[in-house]
């Protein structure tokens, strides 16, 4: 049990570090009713804080509640004492106020001494709550317990987070020059070969001899052409049948 609450104690001073710019010591305002409830459950405020918080922790109270809680009469005694031997802060009141008033005008604007408030008084809880950016601490029992951060703190720093995230107006105009010299084309943009088989070189290829034909007609592999040069034309020989041969020869000599 005693990991989980000082997980979640962690967790939660490291939202206002993140966020709010807290810083170490943690500074932890407390009035009366936090110590009149301590000494009641018998919690001892330093000791179980130093743990909690894990860190320097300065114990500080205000003049106004000192003086409310004295007003209070002996039943209070005891608290009075307790709170008495914290650090004063200066609240600048010539006049002591109700110290739930006293302690809203500390931390109302935005909180800037990083207080943590430490209450039993219902209508200080909720007024804090109202304020982004200051951590509440009450007492359940005999356990001093952190609440986490209220609606208007995750707020705040949601918009924190999206201010730093955006852009500004010049990392925009930037962005835009980036991009146009991106997408403007090249002007000397090199063609891409097209693979595939090649052609024979011109060159390297020999021409064709005609061919050259003998007596029976037949292909002899020369060229037919003359003394000068010159090609020769040869007259086409029409191979005859023998029986026409025979014929023929055979008229001729009956004509005869």
């Amino acid at each position: 049990m005693k990991i989980k609450r000082y997980k979640h104690a962690k967790k939660v001073t490291n939202f206002y570090f993140r966020n709010f710019n807290f810083h170490w010591p943690h500074h932890i305002l407390i009035d009366g009713t936090f110590t009149c409830a301590a000494l009641k459950n018998q919690t001892e405020i330093r000791d179980q804080l130093l743990k909690y918080l894990g860190g320097q922790v300065q114990f500080m109270t205000s003049a106004c509640a000192l003086h409310e809680t004295k007003s209070l009469g002996h039943r209070l005694h005891g608290a009075f004492v307790l709170l008495s031997g914290f650090e004063k802060v200066e609240c600048r009141h010539t006049k002591p106020i109700i110290a739930s008033e006293c302690f809203r005008q500390l931390v109302k604007d935005g909180n800037t001494n990083h207080y943590f408030v430490a209450t039993q008084d219902p209508g200080l809880t909720r007024t804090v709550n109202r304020f982004p950016g200051v951590p509440l601490l009450y007492i359940s029992g005999k356990t001093i317990i952190l609440e986490k951060p209220s609606v208007s703190s995750m707020r705040m720093a949601n918009k924190i987070n999206m201010k730093t995230t955006l852009l500004t107006s010049h990392e925009q105009e930037t962005l835009k020059q980036l991009k146009g010299i991106k997408e403007r084309p090249t002007t000397t943009s090199t063609r891409r070969k097209r693979k595939g088989p090649k052609e024979p070189n011109p060159l390297s290829v020999k021409k064709k001899k005609p061919k050259r034909l003998d007596d029976g007609g037949h292909a002899t592999g020369e060229s037919a052409t003359g003394e000068s040069g010159r090609k020769r034309k040869r007259r086409k020989r029409v191979k005859i049948a023998q029986h026409v041969k025979d014929e023929l020869w055979k008229g001729q000599t009956e004509l005869g």
